[in-house]
């Protein structure tokens, strides 16, 4: 438990990200591919894993994407040299801003993200 969620609340408004948020979020950084289109155009672009939950996964680019696109995304974990895993899904970019290592978008997933 951190040490946010441990203080008491005085009221609603002082709720931690992490209570208002439906799922719990964990760190993890892991390269990520992501597909989507913009218009008549496809693109593909390499991303980084900022934070993931079962609801959606923060990602960070060097190159922006579309608010509001539906995307594709293939997230490559590494568990040791010999074995790795390639997690799939789908989700629409939600949140788009800048983030001093380049751009950061918020990706929502339906449940079978």
């Amino acid at each position: 438990m951190t040490s946010l969620s441990m203080r008491m609340l005085t009221n609603s408004s002082e709720l931690s990200v992490q209570q208002r948020r439906g799922h719990p979020r964990f760190s993890l950084l892991y390269p990520v591919h992501v597909l989507f289109q913009s218009g008549t155009s496809s693109y593909e672009l390499d991303a980084l894993s900022n934070n993931i939950s079962i609801g959606g996964i923060l990602l960070e680019t060097r190159a922006p994407i579309p608010q509001n696109c539906e995307l594709q995304f293939f997230m490559t974990v590494q568990k040791s040299m010999s074995s790795r895993i390639q997690l799939e899904g789908s989700g629409r970019a939600v949140r788009v801003e800048q983030h001093p290592s380049g751009n950061g978008f918020a990706v929502s997933c339906p449940r079978s993200c």
